[in-house]
């Protein structure tokens, strides 16, 4: 029973995580409307969610902030190169790629981090993993539009950043792993959010000052909540739940983020329901049940 629990809790995690992560297109519509560039969104994304999250640790004063130095090079290379090359690639690969296209390449993360734990935590690549990746990603793939028979042209920059998103989002997932076998959930989303936002700082910089818009108590509130709901809360949760269910399983429930992005298209921007829509919000919410459907009788079948 108690390691029921325990899967049901990270379920629960992973499933809240990608849901926070799907709310990012509301605050970056807003800021985009004050003027704030694609890569100035990406480092107050970072920068806030570190900032809050140091403070909130420093006021706690529960565990120690340090790490070891021999450690170091795990979250400089998840946060500095896996988060912040998926955030800032992202960028670029939506400015050169259809948003379809873009979206498609970064979602093929979840299925380089199942294939990843197989070889790096000796994870077992099950039918149940293989049928809840395969509807999960076709899900995207449809709800993208790219099977709507129209023509894409990819660039050789958007090609690069499209595959920068997809190894660096499975990057993320299989080094926030190992790095919650040593530390708290806590102290490896403040490490990794510090050096995500480092990386994301001189791109930043490349696109300018900041607008003054920024200075009205709004765009301040906007900017803290973006932090607090899309870096903060998700990364936490998401580091939690990979101490509770495999990386394969976190990996698919992980797609509960363009569900929920759509859901706030449909409800909020009054974007249109099509039947393709349903099709992949269906697609995707059956991954899910498949992936869970075999808590109780166990993680490996």
């Amino acid at each position: 029973m108690e390691m029921k629990g325990r899967a049901a809790t990270g379920v629960f995690m992973a499933l809240a995580a990608g849901v926070c992560w799907g709310t990012s297109g509301l605050f970056i519509r807003e800021l985009n409307g004050w003027g704030v560039g694609s890569f100035q969104a990406a480092m107050f994304r970072g920068g806030v969610g570190f900032l809050l999250l140091l403070a909130v640790m420093l006021i706690r004063r529960k565990e120690s902030l340090k790490i070891r130095p021999r450690d170091l090079w795990l979250f400089v290379l998840v946060g500095g190169v896996g988060l912040a090359a998926t955030n800032l690639a992202y960028a670029v690969s939506i400015r050169e790629n259809p948003l379809a296209v873009a979206v498609v390449m970064l979602y093929a993360g979840p299925i380089v981090s199942t294939i990843g734990a197989a070889f790096l935590y000796h994870e077992r690549i099950t039918l149940r993993k293989v049928i809840a990746l395969v509807c999960a990603f076709s899900g995207c793939v449809v709800m993208s539009g790219l099977l709507g028979g129209t023509s894409f042209h990819i660039s050789a920059v958007g090609l690069i950043a499209g595959i920068v998103t997809g190894f660096g989002y499975g990057l993320y997932i299989l080094g926030s792993r190992k790095a919650v076998e040593k530390y708290s959930s806590s102290i490896t989303t403040l490490y990794l959010t510090m050096f995500y936002s480092f990386g994301t700082i001189p791109f930043a910089l490349s696109e300018g000052s900041l607008p003054g818009a920024l200075a009205a108590p709004l765009p301040v509130m906007v900017i803290l909540l973006f932090g607090l709901v899309c870096t903060v809360i998700p990364y936490t949760l998401y580091s939690q739940s990979l101490k509770k269910i495999e990386v394969g399983k976190a990996s698919v429930l992980s797609f509960s983020e363009p569900a929920t992005a759509t859901l706030i298209g449909l409800i909020i921007y009054r974007e249109a329901f099509t039947l393709s829509t349903g099709i992949a919000l269906g697609l995707i919410l059956v991954s899910i049940i498949i992936m869970n459907s075999g808590s109780a009788k166990g993680e490996n079948k």
